[in-house]
């Protein structure tokens, strides 16, 4: 009687924890996923592409906003293929190398009202070459999230400050190197680009060569 209680009980806690497990994802199923990958060959690149998109938002209106933006942020670097074809086709020189460019998606942080995630294009020829485009979107109303709804008015101060204090803690333990003038004379803008982490706090990012040789890729900073 009391292994069958056991058994019993156990078989309990299971299904407890996998019902409850089933009514999260039913309340919160909002996710990227993939919409379509494809490859291409043009004049001046061999490029691949993953396209995402939003699905589980019940509001139709705003999933077709988010998915826009996606598509609008492909298309920019898609953009930048044709600007390297054209180059490529004005050099006319079978001896120079294509570029390989991988145009995809990271998400860092998700949840039923919010979302943040970067669309992403890594370049590489002789060297390569890292961009993001971040995107911090509301999920009830689809509005383009920026530093200031997360910092508030005072963002600009407080990025400054925390970005010039983690500077200065690197070079002193000779972690990284950055360029002084750009530290020194840094401007905030609401543009400036950030992410969510998965502990919620804003990751303030800046593109490669803004603030920092090229070798230390795309510089962050967490903002507590």
């Amino acid at each position: 009687m009391k292994s069958y209680l056991k058994s019993f009980s156990l078989f309990l806690i299971c299904f407890l924890l996998l019902f409850s497990l089933q009514n999260v994802y039913a309340i919160c199923p909002v996710q990227l996923t993939v919409k379509k990958e494809y490859h291409f060959e043009s004049p001046g690149t061999s490029t691949t592409v993953t396209i995402p998109e939003i699905k589980g938002i019940e509001d139709s209106k705003v999933a077709k906003e988010v998915n826009q933006l996606i598509q609008d942020s492909v298309d920019d670097y898609l953009q930048q293929v044709k600007e390297y074809d054209q180059s490529y086709n004005q050099m006319n020189d079978s001896q120079v190398k294509k570029w390989l460019i991988d145009i995809n998606y990271q998400t860092y942080y998700a949840d039923c009202n919010f979302i943040s995630f970067s669309i992403n294009s890594t370049q590489i020829n002789a060297s390569s070459y890292l961009q993001k485009t971040f995107l911090n979107i509301d999920l009830k109303t689809g509005k383009l999230l920026t530093v200031e709804d997360f910092i508030g008015k005072d963002y600009q101060k407080i990025i400054k400050d925390e970005v010039q204090r983690q500077a200065k803690d690197d070079e002193k333990n000779q972690q990284f190197i950055y360029f002084n003038d750009a530290i020194e004379n840094l401007e905030i803008t609401k543009q400036q680009p950030f992410y969510i982490n998965k502990d919620k706090q804003v990751v303030v990012v800046f593109n490669e060569f803004d603030i920092a040789p090229g070798y230390m890729g795309m510089p962050e900073f967490i903002i507590p």
